[in-house]
């Protein structure tokens, strides 16, 4: 049988650095859009008749692509990828899942596709399993500086600057894959009190990991940690520091919290 291949951007951040198939996985550049795009996108796998190029040559050594990918409200190759399918202008055995996350969650969902396809699984066994998975993933972003959300049209100029003189940190989710403001709070110990309210909501985890830039204090996170060894005990706390991608969407001096829930 021609093999899978699993078709992600550079955007994703595995869980491992190596895992079970990860020979099948081929991964897209994104560059950074400067300025403001015209849709609201803050990513790009470059021009349309780029991604057509790219996926034909894809094509040429696979015998389905499942196409993994960043949310298309962030990110515009979902939606460059469903244009093609759509003008019957993609390879004909390409599935596009847009898995409206980004990062850590997008990685999750990266790492048991590589490992479905390694084990012969078929590849429509393998979108409808991570179609199902993607509903599982739940992303929270705390912002220092809304000033990064300007070019998404998710809050102006002026409501940045405020919250930036206020010293405000706001607290975000991913709502069908866009940052959707959750509430505010007035320092990063008190966001972090939120990620425990946010955390007792769910029973049972696949992965709880805190996104921390890599200029924190090691302490910060103190008030997880032992929150999960009192309530969640055998629960480990995975601590990541964010790649490029997500220090350009959401700023350097971002941090949050990804839950892949295991309650189903």
């Amino acid at each position: 049988m021609p093999p899978i291949t699993i078709l992600t951007d550079s955007a994703v951040q595995t869980i491992h650095k190596t895992f079970p198939g990860d020979d099948l996985i081929q991964v897209v550049p994104l560059m950074p859009v400067e300025g403001t795009h015209p849709e609201g996108y803050r990513l790009l796998a470059g021009t349309d008749q780029e991604v057509q190029s790219t996926l034909q040559k894809v094509s040429q050594t696979s015998g389905s692509i499942i196409a993994i990918l960043t949310s298309g409200s962030i990110s515009a190759f979902p939606n460059q990828i469903l244009k093609l399918i759509k003008a019957a202008s993609a390879p004909p055995r390409l599935v596009m899942i847009d898995t409206q996350s980004i990062g850590i969650g997008v990685g999750f969902l990266v790492e048991k596709a590589a490992g479905l396809a390694l084990s012969g699984r078929s590849p429509a066994d393998i979108e409808q399993i991570i179609r199902e998975d993607c509903s599982t993933i739940y992303s929270t972003m705390i912002l220092p500086d809304l000033k990064p959300l300007v070019p998404m049209g998710l809050v102006d100029a002026a409501q940045a600057n405020a919250a930036s003189i206020l010293g405000i940190h706001s607290i975000f989710s991913l709502e069908d894959g866009l940052p959707t403001p959750l509430c505010k709070v007035r320092s990063r110990r008190a966001a972090y009190e939120y990620l425990v309210e946010f955390i007792d909501e769910f029973e049972k985890f696949h992965v709880i990991a805190v996104v921390q830039e890599s200029k924190a204090e090691t302490g910060d996170i103190q008030i997880i940690t032992d929150h999960l060894l009192e309530f969640f005990p055998g629960t480990a706390l995975q601590v990541y520091f964010p790649n490029k991608a997500w220090n350009f969407v959401f700023g350097e001096h971002s941090y949050g919290l990804v839950i892949v829930s295991n309650e189903r």
